[in-house]
């Protein structure tokens, strides 16, 4: 995005135009936002240099809400539970709120188009099928460019294990970095396993899954299944794993289900992806009501609870990577969450 470009063209939220920042900031003590707030109170440091801030309510601006939720066969066992969810989470927007459904099988699809919550579409009924293409439906959220008054909130409810993306967790990490997103992920269908001492927690997804899993596994001598682009299903029964894939060239990377888990460690570039953009991952049973609703009902909060500073850059060179930083002094334990930079291109 060009820094001196027009104020009439619409501006994606944090990217500079006419050398506007705009950094929407969660702040919070003890698990409670923190509430009254001047902009004498943030210190915001642009590349090092301090800038002068004003403060806007997140509550008074409309947003744009990205829901990605997987609809591969694995959901297939718990989808009339996760389809009333949906239904719950759109009743939630405010009137001039923007809402929109992205599915994530074989194939990322649009299940809702961008509209007003208040002229939004009931939500179709969700139907489940193929594999799992989470990575690139977290990639096709984040790179959509939101408008400039609206700060897009994107938050998927997914186990994240993927099988079928041409992208990787590290892609979405590349894409979160320069997004103008927030980007929170809910792992509403992971369960938590105990390691050895010292050695961090495993994660697998849930029963329903695993049935999915097996019984995929189990179709030893059956034809490939012939997928788009040449790509070809076929079951493995001997080790167990799910979804091998041939390419037809080798650009293209399978994903495999480990039958034992996952170590948290490796999903740390989803992790940093979040906290890049000033959002969060949230550990299975971090939360005491785990339904999709009530995990968007506690994001939802904290998001409108946010403050959005805005700011002219002074003091800087205005192209490249900007780093930023965002302190409050007199609540030094505080836990803020900020996007940590943004990019301008060269005029």
């Amino acid at each position: 995005l060009v820094a001196g470009q027009s104020p009439q063209t619409p501006r994606p939220v944090f990217r500079t135009g006419a050398d506007l920042v705009t950094v929407p900031v969660s702040i919070r003590s003890n698990g409670v936002s923190v509430a009254g707030l001047s902009p004498a109170d943030f210190v915001l440091l642009d590349n090092g240099v301090p800038q002068t801030v004003t403060v806007v309510s997140g509550e008074s601006v409309p947003a744009d809400v990205t829901l990605v939720v997987e609809t591969s066969e694995a959901i297939g066992p718990y989808v009339k539970s996760i389809d009333a969810q949906v239904r719950k989470i759109a009743s939630m927007m405010r009137p001039d709120d923007r809402f929109e459904v992205i599915g994530a099988s074989t194939y990322v699809e649009e299940i809702l188009p961008l509209r007003p919550a208040k002229a939004q579409a009931l939500v179709p009924k969700l139907m489940p099928g193929g594999l799992s293409s989470i990575n690139d439906a977290l990639v096709g959220a984040l790179l959509r460019e939101p408008d400039a008054s609206r700060p897009h909130l994107v938050i998927a409810l997914s186990d994240t294990i993927d099988t079928m993306s041409a992208t990787s967790m590290e892609t979405v990490r590349n894409v979160a970095k320069y997004s103008s997103s927030i980007l929170t992920v809910a792992w509403i269908t992971m369960d938590l396993l105990p390691a050895g001492l010292f050695e961090p927690p495993f994660v697998r997804a849930t029963a329903e899954r695993a049935q999915v899993q097996l019984r995929s596994a189990a179709r030893v001598g059956e034809p490939p299944i012939q997928l788009h682009g040449g790509i070809t299903q076929m079951a493995t029964g001997a080790s167990g794993s799910y979804a091998r894939t041939q390419p037809r060239t080798g650009g293209w990377h399978p994903h495999y289900d480990p039958a034992v888990g996952r170590r948290i460690t490796a999903f740390d570039p989803l992790k940093e992806a979040a906290e890049m953009t000033g959002g969060k991952l949230y550990l299975p049973g971090v939360l005491a009501d785990r339904t999709a609703s009530a995990i968007f009902e506690k994001l939802y909060s904290d998001y409108r609870n946010r403050y959005v500073l805005q700011y002219v850059a002074t003091g800087v060179t205005p192209e490249g990577w900007h780093d930023v930083t965002v302190t409050v002094p007199k609540a030094p334990k505080a836990e803020i969450n900020a996007k940590r930079g943004y990019f301008v291109e060269k005029r």
